[in-house]
């Protein structure tokens, strides 16, 4: 279906060649009229000199030259009038081409319109496939996560979380009321100097950090969904085990602590400062 600009243009060229058709059987009927009068004429004057052979010959010889004048004229006009009902039949011609370069302008116009559709289409098909994979990536590293923190962090009922942050406690300088960051931070190297079995590895903050870098990457869809599903993962005591240690722990991965502030992992949570008077527990 042709648009209106083109249904416009469509009309004009029709009006044009309704028009040339008249105009070509106006002048090719009046070529047919020429040649008929002429074969008319030519008859009469034929006719003439027949039946008058035996008039004076000056007088014949005037009839010729006449009827030959007349009827070499009128055979030239129907000459004449055909070749320009030839040039009208090409003007006729351009009109139809004009016609059909419309509706070929138009069929590649769809075709466009079409190709394009098929390329946003296949767009979302290949960001629907990327958004699986990411998805699929993303969730296996979430399970692995967890696996990892029941296989090496919760044993037996012994979570090395709540053990770690009791640890830390123990470290805490007695009755002291107003303990600065500094104290607190050279409580947590005094800690991990500590060769107790209590010590907590970090393998679980560096695969938080490559769950983080992945959902980084992810640029189809929103990624603060993926974000608050991990952070709906981390248990309270991951959160009071990871704000220690990203807070106190001036030997941390720079990147680590970066990421964790700038996409909120924890949440918000902290720990409250009378946690850190000696001998006060709050689990």
């Amino acid at each position: 279906m042709l648009n209106t600009e083109s249904n416009n243009r469509l009309t004009v060229i029709e009006k044009g060649i309704t028009v040339v058709e008249k105009t070509i059987r106006r002048y090719r009927l009046a070529a047919f009229i020429s040649i008929i009068i002429a074969g008319i004429l030519l008859i009469i004057f034929w006719s003439v000199f027949y039946f008058g052979a035996k008039k004076e010959y000056q007088y014949l010889l005037d009839i010729g030259a006449i009827s030959g004048g007349l009827v070499s004229s009128l055979f030239s006009l129907s000459g004449l009038l055909f070749v320009y009902v030839a040039f009208l039949g090409q003007k006729q011609q351009l009109l139809y081409q004009q016609i059909e370069m419309l509706y070929n302008k138009e069929e590649l116009s769809l075709t466009r319109i079409e190709l394009q559709n098929q390329q946003k289409e296949m767009k979302q098909q290949n960001d629907t496939l990327k958004l699986q994979n990411f998805e699929n990536t993303f969730f296996q590293l979430l399970s692995n996560y967890q696996k990892n923190i029941s296989l090496f962090y919760i044993i037996m009922d012994n979570n090395l979380f709540k053990n770690f942050v009791k640890y830390y406690q123990n470290y805490i300088p007695e009755n002291r009321q107003n303990i600065t960051k500094e104290d607190l931070c050279t409580v947590f190297q005094n800690a991990i100097k500590d060769n107790s079995n209590r010590h907590i590895e970090y393998t679980f903050l560096y695969q938080i950090k490559s769950i983080i870098k992945i959902i980084e990457k992810n640029k189809i869809s929103k990624n603060e969904y993926y974000f608050d599903i991990l952070r709906n993962v981390l248990s309270k005591d991951e959160k009071r085990c990871i704000y220690l240690i990203l807070n106190y722990d001036e030997n941390i991965d720079t990147e680590i602590k970066t990421l964790f502030d700038k996409y909120n992992i924890l949440n918000g949570y902290k720990i409250e400062t009378s946690y850190f008077i000696k001998g006060r527990m709050f689990f």
